[in-house]
């Protein structure tokens, strides 16, 4: 018999059009209001990745938090913003993660996440759209130093890292022991 062929089931089909009403329901609701629109860029400085950075970090609690502009297609609307817009602009396949990692791995992510040869490539990940700039939330760069906060990185203390698993693990491509990713 072929798949086709097999007579639905009324229950089953009552259920997923539950589950589909539920779903749009939950998309609809309202999740924040932005007195401002929220700009996207693909490359260069894009507000809703670094909206989408600080929104993790406060999420999942860590000392930096980063993000790469790969992961957002879209930017976010002035007033109510719902789980549907925000699911439209972050149409990444990644995930929230954290990982503890030295400073000296932290500066060589950053290093690497803020470069131009990386922001520029063009992975499979994201179908044809580039890594884009990496966002830093709690960290910035200031005459070639990276700080956290108000201090410079030491490269022997461990911070935690919050981005997604995607930021955290393809920024640590050389040969260092691997971080612990949450």
């Amino acid at each position: 018999m072929a798949a086709d062929d097999w007579p639905t089931d009324p229950a089953v089909l009552d259920e997923l059009a539950a589950c589909e009403r539920d779903l749009e329901a939950w998309l609809a609701e309202p999740v924040a209001v932005l007195e401002d629109a929220v700009p996207w860029q693909e490359l260069n400085d894009s507000a809703v990745a670094s909206l989408v950075a600080e929104a993790l970090l406060a999420a999942h609690p860590g000392d930096v938090g980063m993000l790469i502009a790969g992961h957002c297609t879209a930017g976010l609307p002035a007033g109510k913003v719902t789980r549907d817009a925000i699911w439209t602009a972050t149409s990444s396949p990644g995930n929230a993660a954290t990982a503890s990692v030295t400073g000296a791995v932290l500066r060589a992510m950053v290093l690497k996440g803020v470069s131009e040869e990386y922001s520029t490539t063009v992975p499979r990940t994201f179908r044809g759209r580039p890594y884009g700039a990496l966002h830093l939330v709690g960290g910035k760069i200031s005459d070639g130093e990276l700080y956290v906060g108000d201090a410079p990185v030491d490269d022997t203390r461990l911070y935690r890292v919050t981005g997604s698993d995607l930021s955290c693990r393809r920024t640590v491509s050389w040969s260092t022991p691997t971080p612990t990713i949450w």
